[in-house]
């Protein structure tokens, strides 16, 4: 029985000596070797889409914490541009009111001056 699986395994195929089942199993395990590179391409292949992949992952993570900080500083200047948009109309609300004050003023002075007090 050694002698038949020696003569399947070590590359020999003698009809006489060796049963069929024997044969089977040596191209049976050449097949399996094969199969065993094949997928270890495959794998090393595959590893180097991952590593790609991981990398891209990374890529994407700090790309969305920059448009956070983005995001944080338009917020700040949208602020910003609403307080220097209101100052004018506050300016100019105050140069009314004094305005507005002043020529009241002089009327009520002006009428009391002709109702002599």
């Amino acid at each position: 029985m050694l002698n038949e699986v020696k003569a399947v395994f070590g590359g020999r195929r003698e009809t006489e000596t060796a049963p069929l089942y024997q044969y089977d199993y040596g191209q049976r395990l050449t097949d399996v070797d094969n199969r065993s590179k094949s997928n270890t391409h495959r794998l090393d292949r595959l590893e180097a889409l991952t590593d790609s992949i991981h990398s891209l992952t990374q890529s994407v993570a700090l790309m969305a914490q920059k448009q956070d900080a983005t995001a944080e500083k338009l917020d700040e200047l949208t602020a910003d541009v609403k307080d220097l948009k209101a100052a004018p109309g506050e300016h100019w609300k105050t140069i009314t009111k004094a305005a507005l004050t002043a020529i009241v003023a002089a009327v009520i002075g002006y009428a009391l001056a002709h109702v002599g007090l």
